[in-house]
């Protein structure tokens, strides 16, 4: 659930990640992968948005998403 567009679509929630996390992360879809190198990088100045933070009325159709794919 953590692509480009749900990171920008939250910009409200960031916090800040001065080291971000540097293991490389080998189940996520190839947009995330994207992101989490982008984070990495700096590209967007090491900010950090929890998942966890992000309203169930939103992350829940993702989760319900991915339970159902194959």
């Amino acid at each position: 659930m953590m692509d480009e567009a749900t990171l920008l679509a939250f910009k409200a929630l960031w916090g800040r990640e001065d080291k971000p996390a540097a293991p490389e992360l080998a189940h996520l879809t190839e947009p995330e992968q994207r992101l989490y190198r982008a984070l990495r990088e700096g590209e967007y100045r090491h900010v950090r948005l929890e998942q966890e933070r992000i309203a169930w009325n939103v992350a829940w159709p993702c989760v319900a998403a991915a339970l159902s794919s194959p």
